[in-house]
């Protein structure tokens, strides 16, 4: 039997969390990225740290949570499925000929550009549970649709969105806390809000 699972424990990056309830599918959505890191030696017995940054997607009551109680560079853990999906945004591209040369405008020496459609694709973590292993100052962990699971515990049942031709395991969200001070590092990445920018090219 072929299993789809992910955990991952780390530290969300210094972006501002935002939750967003216009999107296609009706029902709240919160996108974040978080770091993990890992230790090996080198070659030459040197100590080598790597971090890698991960980008995860929360729904429904389970992303109402998260927009509550997590902050930037919060420590998290996460059990979710990895998802690939693609997407696809209008880009404007420069005009060339078979030689490769970009093709200029003489009547004002800029290039002909023309918007084409591009697909584009992005892998990132489904998040089923997300334990709050770190507290914010000032807010207090209150139990969730009135279900407590003990002492700076919450429950929470929500749908999360199937992958087509896959299946959903049981959609139970378990949230926990427990005080911890946080990461001392600068947030690396950049926001992931579900909103698509693409310059000019």
């Amino acid at each position: 039997m072929a299993k789809n699972l992910v955990i991952l424990e780390g530290y969300l990056n210094n972006d501002e969390l935002k939750l967003n309830t216009t999107n296609t599918a009706g029902k709240a959505v919160l996108n974040f990225q978080m770091c993990t890191n890992r230790r090996w030696n080198d070659a030459q017995g040197q100590k080598v740290e790597r971090a890698d940054w991960h980008k995860v997607v929360v729904w429904d009551k389970l992303a109402q949570l998260c927009a509550t109680y997590m902050y930037p560079k919060c420590r998290v853990l996460v059990e979710g499925r990895l998802e690939t999906r693609d997407y696809t945004v209008i880009v404007e591209k420069q005009c060339v000929n078979d030689a490769g040369q970009v093709l200029v405008n003489p009547q004002n020496n800029q290039p002909y550009t023309v918007k084409v459609p591009e697909k584009r694709y992005v892998t990132e973590i489904v998040a089923r549970d997300v334990q709050f292993l770190s507290k914010k100052d000032g807010v207090a962990t209150a139990p969730a649709a009135g279900t407590a699971a003990g002492p700076g515990t919450v429950q929470a049942t929500v749908a999360v969105p199937p992958v087509s031709g896959a299946a959903v395991a049981p959609p139970v969200q378990t949230v926990a806390g427990a005080v911890d001070p946080g990461p001392q590092f600068t947030g690396a990445g950049g926001a992931n809000t579900g909103e698509v920018s693409i310059p000019g090219i």
